[in-house]
C-alpha cells in the first residue's frame, strides 16, 4: 500500500510537473508574444512621430511656398503695371518722334525754298539747285558759306 500511495503520489507530481511545464512554456509564449507586441507598439508609435514630423514639415514648407507665390504676385502685378506705363511713355515717345520728324522735314522744305530764293536773287548765273536737297548737303553747304564769309 505504502508502494500504492507513493506510485500514486508519483504519479501526481509527474503530472504536475507536465502541467507545470506546459504552464512554464505557455507563459514563455505568452512573453514572446508580449515583446513583440510591445515591440510592434513601439514601432508603430515611431513611424506616428514620423509622420507627424513630416506632416509638420510639409505645413512649413506649404506655407513657404504660399508666401513665396504671394511675394511673386506682387512683383508680377507691379512689373506689368511698369510695362504698360512705359508702352504708354513708348507710345508717346514714337508719336512725339513722328511730330518732330515731320516738322524737321518741313523744315528742309522750307530751307531749300530759301535757298533757291537766295540763289536766284543773288547770282543770275549760277544753275538752279534741286528743290529738294537733303539735311547733309544743305548743311554743309551752310557750313561752306559760313567758311568764305
Amino acid at each position: 500500500m505504502v508502494e500504492d500511495s507513493i506510485e500514486v503520489e508519483r504519479k501526481e507530481r509527474e503530472s504536475e510537473r507536465k502541467v507545470v511545464d506546459d504552464l512554464v512554456r505557455e507563459r514563455d509564449t505568452l512573453n514572446k508574444n508580449l515583446v513583440k507586441m510591445v515591440s510592434a507598439t513601439q514601432a508603430q508609435a515611431d513611424v506616428l512621430k514620423i509622420h507627424e514630423n513630416s506632416k509638420r514639415n510639409l505645413e512649413v514648407e506649404i506655407a513657404s511656398y504660399r508666401s513665396a507665390t504671394l511675394a511673386t504676385a506682387r512683383t508680377v502685378k507691379k512689373l506689368r503695371a511698369e510695362r504698360d506705363r512705359y508702352a504708354g511713355e513708348a507710345v508717346e515717345a514714337v508719336e512725339k518722334f513722328a511730330k518732330a520728324q515731320s516738322e524737321v522735314k518741313a523744315r528742309e522744305v522750307t530751307a531749300v525754298q530759301l535757298q533757291v530764293c537766295v540763289a536766284s536773287r543773288t547770282s543770275p548765273t549760277v544753275p538752279p539747285r534741286p528743290l529738294l536737297t537733303p539735311l547733309p548737303r544743305i548743311c554743309s553747304t551752310r557750313s561752306s558759306r559760313a567758311r568764305r564769309r
